[in-house]
């Protein structure tokens, strides 16, 4: 009789098995609106610097309906008096309030915003271990294609037999795939925008799949016996896709094998003198040859941009020639050294909307100082209306006075003059003599009485 082998125990009778019940902090999973947002950040008092960056980043996502329960918790402290703070969750809740601004503004443009967020908040937690919290490693983007299932059906079987040499192609492919993004939108390394995680998966399985294939070429070329590859291989990888479009964006087979072989005898240092690809290498091994750091623009990218021109059309040029003048490297940010066919369109294309951007941002502009002038005359003939109907106002005001008084004048003129004390001191006050004949009204004198003599 064999014994049977227990079954493993399931998460929920681990947690069930050393649950505290009455353990010092809480959780609960709770639908965030923007107000309940709003009030939240009420309590966020002890938290460190808000990164407006960190929260647009944040927003876009949310906005692209990409933003999901995840697990990830917001997470309150408490202090000492009982008091609640925010530990960790500052920027999705900034983030969730800013999503809904812009989605007011203008819905149609995002169908798939996500206006709520769905989230485990945690409470109780010691207010004193904020400086423990979101410490670990940051999940990267190689990281998150390693364990997107689309790999496994990209990716050579060469590629996949290890985990490092799978890590290693996933992380190639991150790399070269952000250096094509910032090619199709027009944009140098140097610019440096950020790539979003998820967007950067979809720009690789649904516009861009073919560029795994350079992937596993260039870096099955680094391998060969020479190493005559001097450059990052990402961007050899991602700049000879791009290369290999038509200004549709469409695989050109002639040029994509023409690249690649090339590569491939660059590294095996096979190259012909005279040739492009020898240009090339006598050109890297002056440059990494030099002390000093190089610009990845200037000094690694734009000539290899131009070396793959004259690969593409079999055309005979020097070191020298590979390397960016000093007026192409004054005028590379906005006129960078371009691919033929696709990468070309990218930057026209990218050029006109930018183009376009500020000729409507001048438009705005003009716009702005009308309605400011318009604002200003107005309120100028608002001010002068104002005025003049305060003016008006006080003259019917002074025309009423006068009326009333001239009522009364004239009402005083026709009235009777009454006789007596008041009559004739008028006249006195006026300087007129009385006439002997008028009766003056005085008081009457008290006589005195004679006094006998002898007494």
């Amino acid at each position: 009789m064999t014994e049977e082998t227990p079954a493993k125990p399931s998460l929920q009778d681990l947690i069930s098995a050393s649950m505290i019940d009455d353990g010092p902090i809480d959780c609960a999973v709770c639908t965030v609106n923007a107000d309940m947002a709003k009030a939240l950040l009420e309590m966020n008092t002890t938290n460190r610097p808000l990164s407006q960056g960190q929260v647009k980043l944040y927003a876009n996502e949310m906005l692209r309906g990409k933003w999901k329960l995840n697990g990830e918790a917001l997470i309150f402290g408490t202090d000492d008096e009982g008091n609640d703070s925010i530990i960790s969750g500052q920027h999705r809740l900034h983030a969730l309030i800013l999503a809904n601004k812009l989605y007011a503004a203008n819905p149609s443009e995002y169908e798939n915003a996500t206006l709520e967020l769905t989230t485990v908040i945690i409470f109780g937690v010691a207010i004193e271990t904020a400086d423990s919290v979101d410490l670990g490693m940051n999940r990267k983007h190689g990281h998150v294609i390693y364990r997107d299932e689309f790999v496994d059906k990209v990716i050579p079987k060469e590629w996949s037999n290890t985990n490092s040499r799978k890590a290693k192609w996933c992380n190639t492919l991150a790399v070269a795939a952000r250096l094509v993004w910032l090619r199709c939108g027009g944009a140098t390394v140097s610019s440096a925008p950020k790539f979003i995680v998820s967007e950067m998966m979809d720009f690789i399985k649904q516009e861009h799949t073919n560029l795994c294939y350079f992937v596993s070429a260039i870096l099955s070329a680094s391998e060969e016996e020479g190493a005559g590859l001097k450059i990052s291989i990402p961007y050899i990888a991602g700049l000879t896709y791009m290369a290999s479009l038509d200004a549709d964006g469409n695989i050109h087979k002639p040029t994509m094998e023409t690249l690649l072989d090339s590569m491939l005898s660059i590294a095996q240092n096979a190259v012909t003198p005279g040739s492009a690809e020898h240009a090339l290498v006598t050109y890297w091994n002056k440059l990494f040859n030099t002390p000093g750091s190089k610009d990845r623009d200037l000094e690694i990218v734009g000539p290899f941009v131009k070396a793959l021109n004259a690969i593409i059309v079999g055309e005979k040029t020097t070191a020298a020639k590979i390397a960016l003048s000093k007026k192409e490297q004054e005028n590379y940010t906005a006129f960078p050294p371009l691919l033929a066919g696709y990468d070309e369109a990218c930057f026209e294309y990218a050029a006109e909307v930018k183009a376009n951007a500020a000729k409507a941002a001048e438009e705005a502009k003009e716009q702005a100082a009308i309605a400011k002038e318009e604002a200003r005359l107005q309120k100028e003939k608002d001010r002068a209306e104002k005025e003049a109907a305060k003016a008006k106002e006080q003259a019917a005001k002074e025309k009423e006075k006068a009326k009333a008084k001239a009522e009364v004048d004239a009402a005083n003129a026709k009235a009777p003059v009454k006789s007596g004390v008041m009559s004739a001191l008028s006249k006195v006050v006026k300087g007129k003599p009385t006439p002997a004949n008028a009766e003056v009204a005085t008081k009457p004198m008290i006589k005195r009485k004679p006094v006998p003599a002898g007494k």
